[in-house]
């Protein structure tokens, strides 16, 4: 590869039967890599190839596939979730430049995921929440983002607002756009904010502006002055932020209709970093050179 900076290198982790390798199928399908989706129950998957992971229906070891989004390069390494294979998954974060972590819309699994969010952090690796399945009966986007919050503090926040849930869920609020959107499959359109979100969108933008302000004096000061940040400011920030692992956006969707798919791949394209941008670290604590030719 002759430049780098298009690359991202992209771990997909989370906890057992989150959906992990059903949403690889999405992102790569809605790039276009594949022209028809493999099913978990199936055995038809891409990352879930072995004889095993076909048998069991779940991931048993780490899978990988690339594709091309927009102007990046993507590989995408997808990590098993089962605690049995928790060693596999953390070497193979230590190759990514930054993650996905999915889980279900259901706060009661979030403390499932702390060894991991443990791992995460203290490897300082650029992450963003992807809260799946919302299409599900019982999909509960806030109490999910609360506890999540709660575990990991607030700089946890929301980047978009569902609209609606289960059988409802129909869209998304882009809080930093502050744009409805309407998801037919993996694509989305342009639609009214609904008035019963209103004050809903209002309070977490409100609180996405100012966990941005932490790092941008100049937001916090158009913030406190009353004065709107420009959309191109907000957008810096947050790319810049989440590259920096300074705060951790939560996205919404769902892996099996693609819905909010393509609205993930925007914030992996634009939030997270290049190995060109962001140093790496050996186990010594020496910087790894991105060098194509250098040693593995």
């Amino acid at each position: 590869m002759e430049d780098i900076s298009r690359l991202r290198n992209i771990a997909i982790v989370g906890t057992h039967h989150s959906g992990k390798t059903t949403l690889v199928e999405a992102l790569l399908s809605t790039c276009g890599a594949i022209s028809r989706r493999g099913s978990v129950g199936d055995g038809t998957t891409t990352t879930d190839f072995e004889p095993e992971c076909i048998e069991h229906l779940q991931s048993t070891c780490v899978g990988f596939a690339y594709t091309v989004c927009g102007d990046v390069d993507l590989n995408i390494i997808d990590c098993p979730g089962f605690v049995d294979f928790l060693e596999e998954t953390k070497i193979a974060m230590l190759a990514a430049d930054a993650a996905v972590v999915v889980i279900d819309a259901d706060p009661g699994r979030i403390g499932q995921t702390k060894t991991l969010i443990d791992f995460i952090e203290a490897h300082k690796l650029p992450h963003i929440f992807f809260v799946n399945k919302m299409d599900r009966p019982g999909a509960d986007f806030f109490g999910t983002l609360s506890a999540l919050q709660q575990a990991y503090g607030m700089h946890v926040v929301a980047q978009q607002v569902p609209i609606g849930a289960g059988e409802a869920y129909r869209g998304f609020v882009d809080l930093a756009e502050n744009i409805a959107y309407l998801c037919e499959g993996t694509e989305h359109k342009e639609t009214a904010l609904p008035a019963d979100l209103q004050a809903i969108v209002s309070d977490q933008r409100t609180k996405l502006l100012e966990a941005l302000g932490d790092f941008d004096d100049h937001l916090l000061e158009e913030l406190l002055e009353g004065i709107e940040p420009s959309r191109d400011e907000i957008r810096k920030d947050l790319c810049e932020d989440c590259s920096h692992d300074q705060i951790i956006p939560v996205l919404a969707g769902s892996g099996q209709t693609g819905a909010g798919v393509r609205a993930l791949l925007e914030a992996i394209e634009r939030e997270f970093p290049s190995p060109a941008v962001e140093s790496r670290h050996d186990a010594a604590g020496n910087i790894v050179v991105p060098d194509p030719k250098g040693p593995v």
